[in-house]
Order: structure tokens, then sequence, then C-alpha cells
């Protein structure tokens, strides 16, 4: 009914208002992650932030249709979490080549493909 659709609203509301404040808090830490990690991170946080939208756009309320992140725009935000992931790794001081002897045992995929 109509009558339980007005507080599920205003706590929808209110919970998007927190994630915010948690995604923001998040994103100062990105920096202490490993570079592979922040990116999953920082993805998942785009990813989450435009549900949140959509949502807001719905009038916050959730019963009114599922929110969905359109698979262009999925691939939109991952560009936008790999610009920033590479952006920080070029603020790294540590960031650049490294030299490493010969008999250096690699790791797949993180020693191969860093980010």
């Amino acid at each position: 009914p109509a009558t339980a659709r007005r507080p599920v609203i205003k706590v929808v509301k209110r919970l998007l208002a927190q994630a915010e404040a948690y995604y923001q808090s998040g994103d100062r830490g990105l920096a202490a992650l490993s570079p592979r990690c922040a990116l999953g991170v920082r993805t998942a946080r785009l990813l989450y932030a435009e549900i949140g939208a959509h949502l807001a756009l719905q009038g916050y309320d959730p019963l009114a249709g599922r929110a969905v992140v359109p698979f262009p725009r999925k691939l939109a935000l991952l560009a936008q979490a790999v610009a920033q992931a590479l952006r920080d790794q070029a603020a790294r001081p540590d960031a650049g080549f490294r030299v490493v002897p010969i008999d250096t045992v690699w790791r797949y995929p993180d020693d191969i493909v860093p980010l």
C-alpha cells in the first residue's frame, strides 16, 4: 500500500545519503590499497553510486522498478575507474619501472600486468 511506501522511501533516501558519505570517505583511502585492488573497489563504488542515482530519479522508491545500469554506462564507469587508477598510479612516488634480477620469479597477473 501507499502508506507503507512513504517510510521506505524516506529510509532509502537517508541510506543513499549515508552511502555517498561512505563513498567519499573510501575514495580518500584508495591510495592505501594496491593499484589492482583500488581499481576493483573504485569500479564497484562507481557502479553502486550509479544504482543509487537511478533510485533517486525514481523518487527513492525501490518498488517503482528495478534500478538498472545499462551496459554502455557500465563500460563508461569502468573506463572512468581505469583512468583514475592510472592517474593515481602515476602520482605514486614508487611508480615507474623497476629493475629486477633475471632470476626473479614472476607472479601472474600481478607482476605481468601491473596497474
